[in-house]
């Protein structure tokens, strides 16, 4: 598929979840801002075009750094079904500071 149909395609895609009301909730910055500093290991994430949630899991768990936890619903109440994300939709994920740290150690 060349880049002007999947950029056709994503139109389309747009459209269709604005008609269907599929479109996930935006948070404001202040909201995010406010959901980390009360949730100690709560990391942001804005999803990439061609992200799912167990991609992004499993590229936390490939670098060196952060380790997310499976995806918890309660903790993305705006997010409508974790099967549809989309680009620029925010998620939380909380971390598992005992991989990381383990990393470090050896």
């Amino acid at each position: 598929m060349g880049r002007i149909e999947k950029q056709k395609r994503l139109m389309i895609e747009q459209s269709n979840r604005r008609l269907l009301n599929e479109q996930n909730e935006k948070l404001t910055q202040g909201y995010i801002n406010k959901m980390t500093k009360s949730i100690q290991g709560l990391i942001p994430y804005m999803v990439k075009s061609g992200d799912d949630i167990d991609g992004i899991i499993k590229k936390s768990k490939e670098k060196d750094g952060l380790h997310f936890l499976p995806f918890n619903k309660e903790l993305n109440t705006h997010i409508i079904d974790p099967d549809k994300i989309y680009s620029g939709d925010v998620l939380f994920f909380m971390t598992d500071h005992t991989s990381s740290m383990g990393k470090m150690g050896s």
